[in-house]
């Protein structure tokens, strides 16, 4: 199950989401203590949001499978929205039915929002796999030019 994290498990849970995102972040954004604090401002405002993909397992206890971060960006000139996986994370494998019942939610929650479409970086090819395989188009590459330090 794919579930929005409130702003008081956000608060409680910070130092797992800060590694999350200190470790998944696309290569263009320098991961900086002030970026981190204006991230947990955006999720405690309700700018960006988190989300985690869970079951119960045998036992009764939670199993999380995967974290994944999203915000809404508008493209300045046309004013397009769209939703952006900021960051995603999987803790183990996650099975076909989780992916596909977590797209659906992202998908709905995007709809709600009025974006157009659902956008991410990833170069990870199980990742690859399953958005292809789950309607995503992924023939786009990201090119990046350095221009200083």
């Amino acid at each position: 199950m794919l579930t929005q994290l409130t702003s008081n498990q956000i608060a409680k849970h910070w130092d797992e989401i800060k590694t999350h995102l200190e470790t998944t972040l696309v290569p263009f954004v320098k991961v900086t203590p002030t970026m981190l604090n204006n991230i947990f401002e955006a999720f405690l405002a309700g700018r960006a949001q988190v989300w985690t993909s869970w079951k119960w397992d045998g036992d009764g206890q939670v199993k999380v499978y995967a974290m994944a971060t999203t915000y809404i960006q508008i493209e300045p000139i046309s004013g397009t929205r769209n939703l952006l996986i900021y960051s995603l994370s999987g803790y183990s494998f996650i099975a076909e039915d989780l992916w596909r019942e977590g797209i659906e939610v992202i998908r709905k929650f995007a709809i709600e929002c009025k974006c157009a479409n659902i956008l991410a970086y990833s170069s990870v090819p199980r990742v690859l796999e399953i958005a292809s395989m789950l309607g995503g188009k992924i023939d786009t590459s990201y090119i990046e030019w350095k221009v200083g330090d």
